[in-house]
C-alpha cells in the first residue's frame, strides 16, 4: 500500500498537502486529468482506500460536481511530547521562568510555547524520550 507508506511518513510533520485543479498545476497528474470511466466505478473501487484515509484522520468533502477533496493536517508529535517533558523538569522550569522574566537571554520560548536555545530543542533528562528520540532519528535517515 503505497499510500499508507506515505501517510507513515508525513505523520510526524506539521505540513498542509493542497491540491491545484487543472492549469495551475505545472505538471498534470492524476487530479487534474479528465475521467473516461464511471464515477460511481471509480467511488467504489477507492472506497477501501477512503476508509482507510478516514480512520487515519483525513478529512473527506464531496464537491458539487461529484469530486472528492481530501485534507490532512500533520504534525510532529515527538516535539508536543518533548514540551510536555520540559513542563514537568524543574530545571528546565527554572530556566523558563528566567526567560519568561528577562533575566535570562541565552533561551528562548517559541511560539509554541517550546524552550530552546538559538536552533536547538531542550530535551529534559528523561532516558524513554530521549530513546524515543534517537529511534526516530535512526529511522529518518
Amino acid at each position: 500500500m503505497r499510500h499508507q507508506r506515505w501517510l507513515e511518513l508525513i505523520k510526524d510533520y506539521d505540513c498542509t498537502i493542497e491540491y491545484h485543479p487543472g492549469r495551475a498545476n505545472v505538471v498534470a497528474d492524476a487530479l487534474s486529468r479528465n475521467v473516461s470511466g464511471n464515477l460511481v466505478h471509480l467511488r467504489m473501487a477507492y472506497l477501501p482506500l477512503l476508509v482507510e484515509l478516514r480512520k487515519d484522520g483525513v478529512d473527506l468533502e464531496m464537491t458539487q460536481r461529484g469530486g472528492i477533496l481530501a485534507s490532512l493536517h500533520v504534525r510532529l508529535i515527538l516535539v508536543e511530547r518533548v514540551i510536555v517533558a520540559q513542563l514537568e523538569d524543574p530545571n528546565l522550569c527554572v530556566i523558563r521562568l528566567e526567560v519568561e522574566n528577562g533575566t535570562r537571554t541565552d533561551y528562548a520560548i517559541r511560539e509554541d510555547g517550546a524552550l530552546v536555545t538559538g536552533t536547538h530543542l531542550c530535551v529534559p533528562k528523561n532516558d524513554d524520550l530521549k530513546r524515543e528520540i534517537m529511534e526516530e532519528a535512526h529511522c529518518s535517515t
